[in-house]
């Protein structure tokens, strides 16, 4: 599920269900003329659109000022 859809009260039972929580990371680089500077962000947004049918993970904003969450939560971040 995407976090920014979610309520506080399922952030919170998922955080008690120890449910994962991802943050996907892609760099911003030129790609020449064939490819937008964003590819490798949309490309991992994309793989983790893809699990989230097959896994229950919450998924944080690609752009997000984290540290805030990290004192609420206190939880395991999975980069990928």
């Amino acid at each position: 599920m995407q976090m920014v859809d979610m309520f506080y009260d399922q952030l919170e039972d998922a955080k008690q269900r120890k449910v994962p929580f991802v943050i996907p990371i892609g760099t911003i680089e030129y790609h020449a003329l064939h490819a937008s500077c964003g590819t490798d962000t949309m490309v991992i947004n994309g793989v983790l659109r893809e699990l989230e049918k097959t896994k229950e993970i919450v998924v944080f904003p690609p752009k997000a000022r984290y540290r805030w969450m990290w004192m609420l939560m206190r939880i395991t971040f999975i980069a990928f």
